[in-house]
């Protein structure tokens, strides 16, 4: 399994992000933004699977918007987190 995360234009989208993905049967967590990659909205989801094809589809059928996508790859020697983005933006106008 992959661990992802996603940030947010504002905590109001992370909290119903979450919510919609919580009510669909997927189990995400909010966490703090990581400063790594974000100084903006403080609230980011993270959520596991073995691909995150599906988001951008999950967020459109939802009526959902999120900011970034990223991998999060963990080196097992050091336990260094690294946050690789996938993807800009879901702005479905």
């Amino acid at each position: 399994m992959k661990t992802f995360l996603i940030t947010f234009y504002s905590t109001f989208h992370a909290i119903r992000f979450e919510k919609a993905m919580r009510e669909s049967g997927y189990e995400p967590f909010s966490i703090p933004v990581p400063r790594e990659i974000s100084t903006s909205c403080g609230i980011a989801v993270r959520f596991t699977g073995e691909d995150a094809d599906f988001i951008n589809d999950f967020a459109k059928g939802s009526g959902l918007q999120f900011d970034k996508l990223y991998e999060i790859v963990i080196d097992q020697e050091t336990k260094k987190k690294t946050y690789i983005k996938l993807q800009n933006n879901s702005d479905f106008t």
